[in-house]
């Protein structure tokens, strides 16, 4: 059953994402609908969803180009070349030290102004799984 307020009482809260007028329910209601609810959360994160697509889709053409190159047993190459291959030297997954040392997941390579060069797969170290206790 439904709470209706009269018209006296009536006291008008409007749809966050629409406008149109919420009549009847809780009090603390943003949102007439739930379609309304996702369109108003989609719209917000919409920009910061496809930012991440976007670095994601750069980093991964970064890595295959990286990972081709080492099956061709490439340790160096021009950068103009590198970026005609499509390759972004803005985008790497993480910069060890202070050195011109960048990786792409588990690929190193230094960069200088005109070469990469020692391109290299690094060891990933990865933390063993947790053991659970048993009770005693």
């Amino acid at each position: 059953m439904q709470y209706m307020l009269t018209e006296k009482e009536r006291d008008y809260y409007y749809c966050a994402e629409c406008g149109s007028p919420l009549e009847a329910g809780r009090p603390d209601r943003k949102f007439c609908s739930l379609h309304c609810k996702n369109e108003y959360h989609n719209h917000r994160t919409r920009g910061l969803r496809s930012m991440k697509v976007r670095v994601t889709r750069i980093i991964n053409k970064n890595y295959e180009l990286l990972d081709f190159l080492l099956e061709q047993h490439v340790k160096a190459i021009p950068i103009t070349e590198l970026k005609g291959l499509g390759f972004n030297t803005d985008y790497f997954t993480s910069k060890p030290g202070t050195g011109q040392t960048c990786c792409c997941f588990d690929i190193a390579y230094d960069l200088s102004a005109l070469l990469c060069k020692n391109i290299r797969r690094i060891q990933v170290f990865t933390s063993a799984p947790k053991r659970r206790l048993k009770d005693a």
